[in-house]
């Protein structure tokens, strides 16, 4: 499997910005955050939607292959965040002035990126589609009474899969005492813990709606999802720098 990418879905607040000179809000609710190539459906794109009542070719997008936010307004223009949250789960640093583009510092938040690509534990089957990624799991009681006759009773078919990376660096997986936080522990507290649902895309350099799948992550103490440790160790013990995470997921089935 290539360089994967996980993408959450968010809850969000409505958030207050000013562009161009004129007060606009976010409209709360629940959004994957970034699309798929034509998906038109997730906050970037109802970010897009409310930048372009100023501007109005205004087009929001994230770069699959940097991890960063750009903000191209077609003309010189200005963003100013009247709620830094905003600018903040985006990647930038401040108000935006002076330019028709602008792109973020820092990759944005609800999504992680690790810098290698899974481990040695591959999922079901190696493919980057979906059909190859969940292994089947049937409910389906079958058993023989004492006479030996054998009965049954049909159950659901669930699906489950799981992610591996092994020697990760530590700012991949481990929330940092300062700086900019783009973790593992970040994007799980941020989406895992929230209750949400997130996206696998298998080859980051392929986010098209046949290469992703839906997940939520598989709780690691019966119904609750559990201590964070339970997703990530150390490589070596003692040794602070090499980091794997373990993912198990179960499929999201709305």
């Amino acid at each position: 499997m290539a360089y994967p990418v996980l993408i959450g879905r968010m809850k969000v607040g409505s958030w207050d910005l000013t562009v161009g000179g004129s007060a606009r809000a976010t409209t709360a609710g629940s959004y994957w955050f970034a699309p798929y190539s034509g998906e038109g459906s997730t906050f970037l794109d109802h970010l897009q939607t409310v930048i372009r009542n100023d501007y109005g070719s205004a087009t929001v997008t994230l770069s699959m292959s940097t991890g960063l936010v750009t903000i191209d307004l077609a003309t010189t223009g200005t963003i100013v965040w009247d709620d830094t949250e905003l600018r903040d789960l985006l990647g930038f640093t401040g108000n935006l002035s002076g330019a028709s583009s602008y792109t973020g510092t820092y990759q944005p938040y609800y999504m992680w990126r690790p810098s290698r690509a899974t481990g040695q534990k591959y999922p079901h089957y190696f493919t980057d589609d979906e059909q190859g990624f969940w292994i089947p799991n049937s409910q389906t009681l079958i058993n023989r009474s004492e006479n030996g006759t054998v009965y049954t009773l049909q159950g659901q078919t669930t699906y489950s899969s799981q992610l591996s990376f092994e020697y990760l660096p530590a700012a991949d997986v481990i929330s940092p005492s300062t700086g900019r936080d783009y973790s593992f522990q970040k994007f799980w507290t941020d989406v895992c813990a929230a209750g949400q649902p997130f996206r696998v895309v298998f080859d980051r350099s392929n986010y098209v709606a046949s290469a992703y799948a839906q997940a939520v992550i598989a709780p690691s103490d019966g119904e609750y999802l559990g201590d964070f440790s339970s997703f990530s160790s150390r490589n070596i013990e003692t040794f602070n720098d090499f980091w794997s995470v373990n993912v198990p997921l179960l499929k999201w089935v709305q």
